[in-house]
């Protein structure tokens, strides 16, 4: 993971990185998480909100270096006590992506992997008995942890400079919970965009 991360800031900073195209986008997804004690406390579907922005390089029409920033939320009830408790996911992450062009190149469609890096925030609600429906103390816990997101696309210009966007998503992110555990999943969702 280190010589991908090393890899991937070489070729941002190189001199080759001379963007002719840039993006910016904003995107909402349905969350659908694949850990199985994942799901058990907090669901099969949570949001996830994301900025991304895409650079294509001048000399390489078909490749782009994206960056994004996401934040997941989920509500749900910790086991074995079922109290309230809430997961927030930060993730940093960027990557490389393959770019083919269609319809005089209004459709983008694009596939993409780079590595991840997510702060996990959670919070518990402890009761103080059981059977006692008041909590008692909220119990936080921090996280950090690297994985890796691979990402396919469809974009369609709608004028010169405006987008939409279609995406799918597949995050793994090992956690360390007591166990590890994968808190990443697929990302199923919408983009609008504009490219200057």
């Amino acid at each position: 993971m280190n010589k991908i991360l090393t890899a991937l800031c070489l070729l941002l900073s190189s001199s080759a990185y001379a963007a002719t195209l840039n993006t910016l986008e904003g995107r909402v997804a349905a969350f659908l998480p694949t850990g199985d004690r994942f799901r058990d406390v907090y669901g099969n579907a949570g949001v996830s909100l994301q900025l991304e922005s895409t650079r294509i390089l001048e000399k390489h029409r078909r490749i782009g270096i994206w960056e994004n920033f996401e934040w997941i939320f989920m509500d749900g009830k910790s086991l074995p006590s079922h109290s309230s408790s809430r997961i927030d996911i930060l993730n940093l992450s960027a990557g490389i992506k393959f770019i083919g062009y269609f319809y005089h190149g209004d459709l983008l469609l694009n596939a993409g992997i780079g590595p991840d890096v997510g702060f996990v925030f959670l919070e518990n609600k402890l009761r103080c008995c059981m059977g006692c429906d008041k909590p008692r103390y909220k119990e936080h816990k921090f996280k950090a942890a690297i994985g890796v997101i691979a990402k396919t696309s469809a974009q369609y210009f709608i004028t010169k400079h405006l987008y939409f966007n279609l995406f799918a998503d597949y995050l793994y992110l090992p956690v360390h919970l007591g166990r590890t555990e994968n808190c990443g999943g697929f990302k199923i969702g919408a983009a609008f965009g504009g490219e200057f």
